[in-house]
């Protein structure tokens, strides 16, 4: 059997904030099935939103006190792959593979990124800094399983 792989989607936000005119952040996101880039941009609008609304600074305070002005989102369809990356660390649906078989195909994955230049693996190609696969309570909720490196 294939390993089974999803739309991956490239996702990067601007704003402006006071003085500051370039703050941004960049992700990549996966999806169970193919979407349009319409929904990929609908439902980061839904993440900033959140993000805003919901994200303390240090000093106590509420993003959206600080005049955040969404200037730009870019969204890319980048590939179909069994694995997504993200801050030092991957995900993937959980599909109820053992650990046993997700760390099999983690290392596959790993395999054919290394021939990648353009990807980044965040050390993921250092098997030992690989931890078990998370099956954590917030992984759940969202169907993943997450492995750190």
């Amino acid at each position: 059997m294939g390993e089974l792989k999803y739309p991956i989607y490239s996702i990067s936000v601007t704003w402006s904030q006071g003085d500051y005119q370039n703050n941004g952040t960049s992700y990549r996101r996966m999806y169970k099935e193919k979407v349009t880039l319409e929904q990929v941009t609908k439902d980061t609008l839904e993440w900033w939103s959140t993000y805003v609304n919901n994200h303390i600074l240090v000093e106590g305070m509420f993003l959206k006190d600080r005049q955040l002005i969404l200037t730009n989102i870019e969204v890319k369809y980048v590939e179909e792959e069994s694995w997504c990356s993200s801050w030092f660390s991957h995900y993937t649906y959980n599909i109820e593979l053992s650990d046993e078989e997700l760390e099999r195909s983690f290392a596959t994955f790993v395999d054919r990124k290394l021939q990648d230049k353009n990807y980044c693996l965040m050390g993921a190609e250092d098997g030992w800094r690989r931890k078990k696969p998370c099956r954590c309570e917030g992984c759940q909720k969202l169907g993943r399983v997450l492995i750190t490196h």
